[in-house]
């Protein structure tokens, strides 16, 4: 597959997002699964631990054990998704540049700095949706401060408008600030950079409403394939569902049920994540090249190293790419 670096059209990101996932597919899976298979043994392990206590506690004291287990995946959800978009990150960028890659090499080229991938996720997402959150916790503090306007008629009739106003401004700008930072990750990886630093790389970056659409459309792609997967997998688990509903029985989620939740949610996540990755580090690239030259760049760096002068026009087999 030709992988020359030139400047390159959101159709021809795509479909090349998709050649180099499917031509290094295990590595990719392999990379994304180890993540995920970590979130997977703490969520079984958050499931068994409160279904062995909810028939002894109360219902506050079982709110209060769910409500710190949410909170704990949620941290070991954040560690090893940055951790595994940046192991992917690199591997994309060996494989593009015409270098050698592998699962443990991966993971063993972000190991230094993996906190600061962390960090920076966490950071992005705050700057990016941290107003919005605040702002509907505002509207729901003022809503409950108030005595009487939340259960009352006024408060029935302006609460949902204000909900919805907010939701129409807020959604947007979250979205939009996403976008900003999107190549965030791939920046900090492949240059090196701080938290910072990198931040402000990604909005130099993906500058130009056209870059935010181009990126948007990738990731919203992702997004449908990733439900549409999820959906499919659950099936077997909707009928059961609906079938309770059906029959007048009130549909009760077993042990099974959920463990099958959570492998489908799995699977889905070690292949989906990849994708992700994979586009918003060749929109990274892409955008290098049409604002600073960095075809013209690396090629003069290749050359002063007394490497061939040109990226090969092949990309590396899938075995080879998959040796750690």
């Amino acid at each position: 597959m030709d992988v020359t670096l030139r400047p390159l059209s959101l159709g021809e990101i795509l479909d090349r997002t998709f050649q180099i996932y499917r031509s290094h597919f295990l590595m990719f899976a392999g990379i994304s699964s180890f993540a995920a298979g970590l979130d997977l043994v703490w969520q079984l392990v958050q499931t068994t631990a409160v279904r062995a206590v909810q028939h002894r506690v109360g219902a506050v004291a079982l709110g209060a054990v769910s409500s710190g287990f949410s909170l704990i995946n949620l941290l070991v959800y954040i560690v090893v998704g940055a951790v595994a978009m940046a192991a992917i990150t690199r591997a994309v960028s060996a494989i593009y540049l015409g270098q050698s890659t592998g699962i443990a090499q991966a993971y063993r080229e972000i190991q230094a700095h993996w906190s600061r991938y962390v960090w920076l996720y966490v950071v992005a997402a705050f700057l990016a949706w941290g107003p919005v959150v605040l702002v509907f916790i505002a509207i729901l503090a003022v809503a409950i401060a108030v005595p009487g306007f939340a259960t009352g008629t006024l408060g029935v009739l302006v609460l949902p408008v204000l909900m919805g106003l907010a939701m129409l401004v807020l959604l947007p700008f979250g979205v939009w600030m996403s976008l900003r930072y999107s190549l965030a990750n791939p920046a900090c990886v492949f240059e090196d950079l701080s938290i910072r630093a990198a931040l402000k790389r990604s909005i130099l970056l993906s500058k130009g409403a056209m870059q935010k659409f181009n990126i948007f459309v990738m990731v919203l792609l992702v997004g449908i394939i990733s439900s549409i997967l999820t959906y499919a997998g659950l099936v077997p688990l909707l009928i059961t569902v609906f079938r309770d509903t059906f029959n007048h029985v009130a549909p009760v989620l077993s042990l099974g049920m959920t463990i099958y939740t959570l492998l489908v949610q799995f699977i889905v996540a070690s292949v989906t994540i990849p994708l992700y990755a994979i586009g918003l580090t060749l929109f990274y690239y892409d955008a290098r090249i049409r604002k600073e030259g960095f075809d013209i760049e690396w090629l003069m760096q290749r050359a002063a190293a007394g490497s061939l002068p040109a990226v090969p026009d092949v990309l590396p087999s899938a075995e080879s790419a998959g040796q750690a």
